[in-house]
C-alpha cells in the first residue's frame, strides 16, 4: 500500500532528526496501523459486520491525513530541507512538526472514537484472548534479548545495529563509528531490553484489561480510549512515566548529536533524500 510505505519513510525519517518519531509513530503510523483493516484483523479477527463497521472510517482517516494534513508536512518538510541546505539550526522546524503531530492525533481521536468505542464494545471473548494473544507476539523480539544467553545476546544486539545502520545509511549515505555508537552502543546490557518488555507488557495488559472491563460501559469506555490515544502513559505508574520520560531524552539528545555531526556529504545525501519524499507525497495526494 503506497500510503503506508511513505509513512514508514515518514517515521524513518523523524528517527533520523530526532524530530517526534517516537510520538508521530504512535500517533500517525502505528495508529494507522489499527486503523488499516489487515492490521485490525489481526489483532483482533473481526466478523463481518465489524469490519463494515470500520472499514468506511478507514478510508476517511486515510482520506483526512492526505487531504488536510499531507500539505502542511509537506510545507514543513520543505522549511526543513531549506534549513539543511543552507546549514540553519532545525530545532524550530521540529517544533513545529511536534504541534502538527499532536494535532493529528486530536483530530484522529475525534474522528474515530465513537465507531472505536462501538468496535471495542461489541468484541467477543475470544477476539480478546486473541488481542492479547497478538500483542504478545509483538513482544517476541525483545523477548529474545532478555532470555538470550550471553554470546547470543552479544550477536543479538550486533543484529540489531546493524540494520539500524542500513536505515540510517539510507538517508545519509554513510555513517561513522562515532555516530554509530550514538544509533546503538554496544555496551547497552540485557537490563533495556528487560525494562522494554517489562513496561510493554505492563501496558498491553492495562489495555487489555480495560476495554474488557468497560465492554457494557460505553462512556467508560469512550473516556479510556480517549485518554489511551491522547496520552497513554497517563494511564500507567509514576515508575512507566519516569521510564519513557528517560528513554525520550536519551533519544532525543542522541539524535540532536548526529544531526549537528552532519557531514557535507551527508547533509546533501540527506537533502535529495528529503526532496524524494517530498515529491512522493505530493504524488500520493
Amino acid at each position: 500500500m503506497k500510503f503506508r510505505r511513505i509513512m514508514t519513510q515518514i517515521v524513518g525519517l523523524f528517527l533520523i532528526l530526532g524530530l517526534g518519531a517516537c510520538m508521530f509513530a504512535n500517533i500517525v503510523y502505528r495508529n494507522a496501523d489499527w486503523l488499516v483493516m489487515s492490521r485490525i484483523d489481526d489483532f483482533l479477527d473481526l466478523n463481518a459486520k465489524q469490519s463494515d463497521l470500520i472499514e468506511p472510517k478507514v478510508k476517511d482517516a486515510v482520506a483526512y491525513l492526505k487531504a488536510e494534513r499531507f500539505p502542511e508536512l509537506i510545507g514543513l518538510l520543505d522549511k526543513l530541507k531549506m534549513q539543511l541546505q543552507e546549514k540553519k539550526p532545525i530545532e524550530p522546524t521540529v517544533n513545529e512538526i511536534d504541534a502538527l503531530t499532536a494535532k493529528v492525533k486530536v483530530d484522529l481521536m475525534d474522528r474515530l472514537l465513537p465507531t472505536a468505542v462501538e468496535l471495542f464494545t461489541t468484541l467477543e471473548a475470544e477476539q480478546l484472548a486473541h488481542l492479547q494473544e497478538s500483542l504478545e507476539e509483538r513482544n517476541e523480539e525483545t523477548v529474545k534479548f532478555v532470555e538470550a544467553k550471553p554470546e547470543t545476546y552479544q550477536e543479538l544486539l550486533q543484529d540489531e545495529r546493524d540494520d539500524r545502520i542500513d536505515s540510517y545509511e539510507d538517508w545519509l549515505g554513510s555513517v561513522d563509528q562515532a555516530m554509530v555508537d550514538l544509533i546503538l552502543p554496544l555496551s547497552r546490557d540485557q537490563s533495556y531490553y528487560k525494562a522494554r518488555l517489562d513496561y510493554r507488557r505492563r501496558m498491553q495488559a492495562m489495555f487489555v484489561r480495560n476495554i474488557t472491563d468497560y465492554k457494557s460501559d460505553k462512556k467508560a469506555m469512550s473516556q479510556f480510549l480517549r485518554q489511551w490515544v491522547k496520552d497513554p502513559v497517563s494511564l500507567g505508574t509514576e515508575d512507566d512515566r519516569i521510564y519513557v520520560r528517560k528513554r525520550r531524552e536519551l533519544w532525543r539528545g542522541n539524535m540532536s548529536k548526529i544531526v549537528e555531526s552532519l557531514s557535507d556529504s551527508q547533509r546533501k545525501h540527506l537533502v535529495t533524500e528529503v526532496s524524494e519524499l517530498i515529491q512522493k507525497m505530493r504524488q500520493l495526494g
